[in-house]
């Protein structure tokens, strides 16, 4: 029987982060802390690893080749669009870490109700991004720097890439 060819989705890359900061964690955790049912992470699970963006049966992921679909895939894949003046949660170049790199540059905002910026709107990768961003500071700050790899010009993308190296290297 011929495997089924799955093609991923933008959450899958949500989970793939999570999964940077917590390897191997468990379905039930994973799906409650990104906001995401537990046959939606499963499924994302399965997308991955048959990505080679997870490595099989660990729920870890394959971190050079994680970098290098964010970097040179998901600006294709999953394109980003920047809509109308929102209130919500930075994300890209607003958010407050990386404003000595990238002033005033590629600000944008997750719409969301406790979000405290206003700026252009930006629909994140999955509907549980701005909470679960919320609730983990650095699972937050790399899907800015994703966020910013999307939608981001060159010089942007270049200081996105260096960032998301270094906190794909310290988790």
């Amino acid at each position: 029987m011929a495997s089924e060819q799955l093609s991923l989705k933008p959450g899958d890359l949500v989970v793939a982060l999570k999964l940077v900061l917590c390897p191997g964690d468990r379905y039930e955790s994973l799906a409650e802390a990104l906001g995401m049912s537990l046959s939606v992470t499963h499924r994302a699970v399965r997308r991955l690893e048959q990505a080679r963006l997870l490595i099989l049966g660990k729920r870890n992921a394959n971190r050079p080749g994680l970098l290098e679909f964010l970097v040179y895939g998901s600006p294709y894949a999953f394109p980003a669009h920047l809509g109308p003046q929102v209130r919500g949660v930075p994300t890209a170049g607003a958010l407050a870490d990386f404003q000595s790199e990238l002033p005033g540059e590629s600000s944008a905002v997750w719409p969301h109700i406790k979000g405290e910026l206003r700026g252009p709107s930006l629909r994140p990768l999955h509907a549980g991004v701005p909470e679960a961003a919320l609730r983990d500071h650095r699972l937050h700050r790399m899907l800015a720097l994703t966020d910013l790899l999307r939608i981001g010009q060159a010089r942007e993308r270049q200081i996105a890439k260096r960032l998301l190296e270094t906190e794909l290297k310290a988790s």
